[in-house]
């Protein structure tokens, strides 16, 4: 289950974080909602998200 929870967590994140970026004024929401829909997870999901937030929005 938490494989599935963590894989889930993921896709969500690339896929918002690619269709919205720093030059669209919403994209600090994509990354706050990465973050918090990975909230429950293990704290290694956290940190990707962070990672990967930092990586494409320039956030966390």
């Amino acid at each position: 289950m938490q494989v599935l929870f963590f894989v889930l967590c993921i896709l969500v994140v690339i896929v918002n974080s690619a269709q919205v970026c720093r030059d669209d004024p919403g994209y600090e929401n994509v990354c706050k909602y990465g973050k918090r829909f990975c909230k429950r997870g293990r704290q290694n999901n956290v940190m990707i998200v962070r990672k990967h937030c930092r990586k494409t929005c320039g956030l966390c």
